[in-house]
């Protein structure tokens, strides 16, 4: 363990330094923070920060990078992007790219138990409700109508119509178009985090059959919140009646706007309103969606039906940020009516966005759990602070605070660097925070240790710094990179390290201060001496039905297609993995659906188990690896196997990170009475393709030439980590987008930087229109 060095002047003297010369001469705009990262050394929820010499410096991000990683910095899942050879290329028209968005759209199609699903990719949260509001705009059943309808207080991104439909006024009005301008209404906010609030009997069917005149009960009014939701239907119904509403945008929780939370009763209400007067509505979840909330995604949360208990779902369903990718979503077919869903996308992102939703659905219990612990120290702090602090609200991984005073607002934002914090405003008077899966308790206790000296510090003048030290593993991280080089190296090159370095490495990272660990090939010859342990080992570890009979393991060594691996101490079997020929095992639940059934080259793995007192070290990441290893250089096509939905949850992501996608989701397979039955069927290919693919060149600027193992090194930390550029780079990034200013004439040396091509065209339409204004004005 080693403590970590959080950021100083130091870090932040040095950035300014580098920076100056980037910025000099309007060469790109100077809107980042003032440090530079390490994307290498990032990990969990801290960033690291570049400074003088050989040392790394990090802040804690309690803002996740605003709600995009929901697993934290060099997450393990999303260390499998680099495992797929598309995702390098972004090469979107091989088959393997397209059996992920196939599978993709099926797991997403899973999560909102839609009987249908479209999915249109693209760069950016912004362009996604772009698009979905041009789908939106062609299928409108009044072809007279040319507005949006949006709510005050909302955020739809900085492009052309979702720019006109956020409510910041400095942000929009600039670039509105002249007749086009977005209606906005009021958003009934909650005081606090209680979104399920009861629903009147007759709630429904009023407002389905809206169309028609009707009188609002009287025991509506009564209640404050439902008199303000009814208040805000009806200034929705009032403008619908207009005509000239092609579509409504709305966010579950607004977030920008200051962590406002919505009840389910007035969500209910606003789908039976659009569904009544035919206008499409579009839920926004950039920010909300892919588990920020306790459910996957935000709106599932209100459990939405109509008065005869059909669900009800938005016509469009926006998402990017943690979705690592733009995307829309819809119940409807889209490719209809002469309807094209052309876009351009990162195959990179696509994949990523793949990985993080499998393993953010695989910690469900992990969310929960930071929201109740995440309540319980913020109501400590507003205790403490009463008249000062106020609101406290947390749902799933999302917390917030309103501060009374809001001229404090931009002290809490000036002085967070000096805490080694990174969060934002949102609103007025709030102050949001972003949690991710990687955080523990005592990096929530530090933070609000933080939090607490921050407070005093600015109401009461105290000089403070939180008491506790940020330890690191150092083991963890180092053995999780070596084996992430030695595949990654394997993929190049199927012989650049031998079986006998493979176990040598596997004793080297299962060893710790405690217990020296030796690797073995577990073969028929040595089988019999270890059977009784492997017994032993099966009943300590599992539950009945979880078991798998020896018989099974007696099969996999007797195979001609096997890799079994057992790593002892002394004499004592700690953990096992056993594998072989995917047809010795046709009678497993599942197996025979799958194509690559009669591969005598495809590996099916039985079982990779860890001794109860050996948990928690790492040792099954290590024998999974090692596995997934040995395959490669023995030339195995695929590794598939089975595991059971959250039970197995952290063995999933361990093979999410070594290339793991789900194939296949297999619903009531075991036959217990557990909480969770259902089972992942997944596959880990093995083979890169090394026939050379024209067709999408153009997209698909790297050539299999480049894929070496020095290249795959330098870029894996970039293309595993998504942060925002607008709040932070590194000097890689300057130097590269100098180097190709380099290439233009000397006029043109301002530079820009777009998620895509959308987003570019935007921003130079967008400046056209502005500078006409202005010499209109004037």
């Amino acid at each position: 363990m080693s403590t970590l060095s959080l950021i100083n002047n130091t870090s932040k003297k040095h950035a300014e330094n580098i920076l100056a010369s980037y910025y000099k001469n309007s060469f790109i705009s100077p809107e980042k923070k003032t440090y530079l990262t390490k994307l290498d050394k990032n990990f969990g929820p801290y960033l690291a920060i570049e400074t003088e010499g050989a040392e790394t410096q990090y802040l804690l991000d309690a803002a996740s990078q605003i709600a995009t990683l929901g697993l934290g910095f060099s997450a393990a899942p999303l260390m499998g992007t680099a495992h797929h050879q598309v995702a390098w290329l972004n090469d979107s028209t091989s088959p393997e790219f397209k059996k992920i968005t196939y599978t993709f759209d099926q797991f997403l199609q899973r999560k909102l138990d839609w009987c249908h699903l479209e999915s249109t990719y693209c760069n950016s949260g912004a362009e996604a409700n772009e698009i979905a509001l041009g789908y939106a705009f062609k299928r409108r059943t009044n072809k007279a109508a040319n507005k949006v309808l949006a709510f005050e207080g909302s955020f739809h991104g900085r492009m052309m119509v979702s720019l006109s439909s956020t409510w910041n006024k400095s942000k929009r009005e600039p670039f509105q178009w002249p007749g086009f301008e977005t209606i906005f209404t009021d958003y009934p906010e909650i005081n606090d985090h209680q979104i399920i609030k009861d629903i009147p009997t007759n709630w429904r069917s009023f407002w389905d059959q809206s169309a028609m005149d009707q009188e609002i009960p009287k025991a509506w009014q009564s209640d404050k919140l439902m008199s303000e939701e009814v208040k805000c239907l009806l200034a929705v119904k009032k403008r619908l009646m207009n005509n000239d509403i092609f579509s409504i945008v709305i966010e579950p929780m607004q977030c920008e706007g200051g962590d406002r939370y919505s009840s389910n009763r007035f969500h209910t209400a606003l789908l039976l309103l659009a569904r009544a007067f035919n206008v499409a509505i579009i839920y926004d979840e950039v920010q909300t969606g892919f588990h920020l909330g306790t459910d996957f995604f935000w709106h599932k949360l209100f459990k939405l039906t109509d008065q005869s208990g059909m669900d009800l779902s938005p016509d469009y369903l926006v998402c990017a940020k943690k979705a690592q990718v733009g995307m829309v979503l819809s119940p409807k077919p889209i490719q209809k009516d002469g309807m094209e869903k052309e876009s351009s996308y990162c195959v990179a992102s696509v994949v990523r966005g793949f990985l993080h939703g499998l393993a953010l659905d695989q910690s469900r219990e992990k969310i929960k759990h930071l929201e109740e612990y995440a309540l319980k120290k913020l109501d400590l702090l507003i205790k403490k602070y009463p008249k000062l602090l106020t609101r406290p609200r947390a749902l799933g991984m999302a917390f917030a605070f309103d501060v009374v005073d809001q001229t404090k607002i931009s002290e809490y934002i000036a002085k967070r660097f000096d805490y080694g914090l990174l969060y934002y405003p949102a609103g007025a008077t709030t102050l949001r925070f972003r949690l991710n899966t990687s955080f523990t308790d005592h990096d929530i206790d530090y933070l609000f240790e933080s939090l607490d000296a921050l407070t005093d510090n600015i109401f009461h003048g105290k000089e403070s710094k939180p008491t506790g030290e940020i330890k690191v593993n150092d083991n963890a991280v180092n053995s999780t990179e070596l084996w992430q080089q030695s595949i990654l190296s394997l993929r190049c090159d199927n012989e650049s390290f031998s079986e006998k370095e493979i176990l040598s490495i596997l004793s080297k990272t299962s060893s710790n201060d405690s217990k020296n660990l030796e690797a073995f090939i577990i073969n028929k010859e040595n089988f019999s001496h270890y059977k009784n342990d492997i017994m032993t080992l099966e009943k300590e570890t599992y539950e009945e039905v979880r078991q798998t009979d020896i018989s099974h393991f007696e099969d996999c060594v007797n195979s001609q297609n096997n890799i079994c691996i057992g790593l002892k101490s002394g004499d004592e079997l700690v953990s096992i993995t056993f594998s072989s020929s995917i047809k010795d095992h046709e009678l497993e639940r599942g197996l025979r659906l799958d194509a690559s059934l009669l591969d005598p080259k495809t590996l099916y793995v039985i079982d990779t188990t860890v001794k109860n007192s050996m948990q928690g070290k790492g040792l099954g990441r290590h024998m999974k690896s090692a596995l997934t290893a040995l395959a490669l250089i023995r030339g195995y096509n695929f590794i598939k196997g089975r595991n059971r939905d959250q039970v197995a949850g952290k063995m999933f992501r361990l093979n999410l990170s070594l290339g793991a996608l789900q194939e296949n989701y297999l619903r009531e397979d075991y036959p217990d009475f557990e909480e969770h039955r259902d089972v992942i069927y997944y596959g880990i290919p093995l083979k890169w393709n090394t026939s050379k693919n024209l067709s999408n060149r153009l997209d698909s600027r790297l050539g299999l030439e480049n894929l070496t193992i020095d290249f795959l090194t330098s870029e894996r930390p970039h293309l595993v980590n998504k942060v925002c550029l607008s709040n932070f780079v590194n000097e890689r990034f300057l130097s590269h987008v100098n180097e190709v200013a380099e290439n233009l004439p000397e006029g043109l040396r301002h530079c820009y930087t777009a998620s895509g091509q959308s987003e570019c065209v935007d921003k130079v339409a967008k400046s056209i229109l502005f500078h006409q204004k202005l010499r209109f004005f004037h």
